[in-house]
């Protein structure tokens, strides 16, 4: 399981280094283009207006801008994926698929609330409990208002409402999520 999520945690790390650097040069680029009549008319234009303008007028930036974003697009793209096959590998510690659990940060650790699940006994390094959060916050964003204390009172507001709601049900999260609100 280590190993495969290091492997994983390197490719992601990789991946999005070259996602920052890719970031920092559009912006750079864009700032450029900023500067020129044609270059602010093009960066106000939507993508399909933008297509139609590369056909008439290029110049190096614009056309720098667009193959940046084309390669930013295709490592989004390649980011996406690699987190959705990390979620569905048997080294990832949560089942994922279950859209009414509800998950905890404290400290570097990651709870579900629900299922009894957590990084704070597994024998990983800091790092890969911070990607396993980073994993599970962009699956299933993360309250910041919960804390581990609140782990009880989750779980009896869960039984409480799953009498009343479908669990399936996109609404039984936010149900869940606005009761505790309320009481805390």
């Amino acid at each position: 399981m280590k190993e495969m999520l290091q492997k994983y945690y390197n490719e992601y790390t990789l991946i999005n280094g070259i996602i920052e650097i890719a970031l920092q040069e559009k912006a750079q680029i864009q700032k450029n283009l900023a500067k020129t009549t044609a270059g602010s008319l093009y960066l106000s234009l939507n993508e399909e207006q933008k297509s139609k303008f590369r056909d008439i007028y290029s110049d190096r930036d614009i056309l720098k801008d667009y193959f940046c974003t084309e390669s930013l697009n295709k490592f989004f793209t390649k980011r996406n994926n690699l987190i959705k096959t990390i979620s569905e590998s048997s080294c990832f510690p949560f089942p994922l698929s279950e859209s009414s659990t509800i998950y905890i940060k404290d400290g570097i650790d990651t709870y579900d609330a629900l299922n009894d699940i957590s990084t704070k006994n597994l024998e990983l390094s800091d790092e890969l409990k911070i990607f396993i959060g980073e994993i599970v916050n962009y699956l299933h964003p993360i309250d910041e208002s919960l804390t581990i204390e609140d782990i009880p009172l989750i779980k009896t507001f869960y039984n409480e409402l799953v009498k009343s709601y479908d669990k399936d049900s996109p609404f039984f999260k936010e149900a869940l999520t606005r009761k505790l609100k309320k009481n805390n």
